[in-house]
């Protein structure tokens, strides 16, 4: 929707921009997941059957989220907000790197270079009890 609108002189042009839908979101969502899913099969770049069972979560969370689509608003957000937790989860198998909470760290705590940590900073990469941890 085009209009303008005539001030002391100046002319100013408002569009209306159309707000995602959750429908959009899930569509997003979807897409997203289904690019990482076809990137992981790639058997030059990951070990296929070490991501197999991940990869079979991710592509049975991509199904069920196709499923909500043009349902109501709120069951398309939850589908597209379930959809997103199964792509971080997948994305934690494909770099070996979880994330946590930083008040839920305990243990010896090492950065990246191998230097021990008394406390983490939220954003940070450690590694906690010999596991790779990304701190959110």
């Amino acid at each position: 929707l085009w209009g303008s609108a005539t001030d002391m002189g100046s002319t100013f042009y408002v569009s209306e921009v159309p707000a995602n839908t959750a429908e959009d979101i899930l569509e997003k969502e979807i897409a997203n997941a289904e690019a990482l899913a076809e990137e992981a099969q790639n058997p030059d770049a990951y070990d296929q059957e070490a991501i197999a069972e991940p990869l079979a979560t991710l592509q049975e969370a991509i199904e069920t989220a196709k499923g909500k689509l043009g349902t109501t608003d709120d069951e398309m957000t939850a589908a597209a907000e379930t959809l997103k937790e199964a792509e971080e989860a997948f994305r934690s198998v494909l770099t070996g790197i979880y994330g946590v909470n930083a008040d839920k760290i305990t243990g010896t705590i090492y950065d990246l270079s191998g230097r021990k940590i008394q406390k983490v900073q939220r954003g940070g990469i450690y590694i906690v009890n010999g596991k790779k941890v990304a701190i959110k």
